[in-house]
């Protein structure tokens, strides 16, 4: 069996260990919460990841949260309108743009918010 060469950005030789990961293995050296798929984020899911990722948008200065007119209030950790615009805002920060700035996470836009295990 040939032997298989680490990629120089690896830390481990595994590479969802790398920082921005793939989603499988939560990046940042597994300090973050994997990518959940993209059905995870529905309207009325509650986890305690969507609470853990709205504090990270907020934190990244992507606070979309201000309630619009006839929206209801919603628990932090329950995905809903505030979730989606606070992403697209996230989009638009990293440089995502058109269709996919739509608010809805993507897989490689989740691993460079880096959502922490809570």
């Amino acid at each position: 069996m040939p032997e298989v060469s680490r990629d120089e950005n690896s830390r481990t030789g595994n590479p969802t260990d790398d920082v921005g990961g793939t989603g499988t293995g939560g990046g940042a050296g597994g300090r973050c919460v994997p990518f959940p798929g993209k059905s995870f984020f529905r309207p009325g899911r509650r986890s305690p990841i969507i609470a853990a990722m709205h504090d990270r948008l907020v934190a990244e200065g992507c606070d979309g949260y201000a309630l619009q007119a006839g929206e209801p209030r919603k628990p932090k950790d329950v995905w809903g309108p505030g979730d989606e615009r606070s992403f697209a805002m996230w989009h638009r920060k990293i440089g995502i743009s058109g269709p996919a700035e739509n608010g809805i996470p993507r897989e490689d836009s989740w691993d460079r918010l880096c959502v922490p295990f809570t």
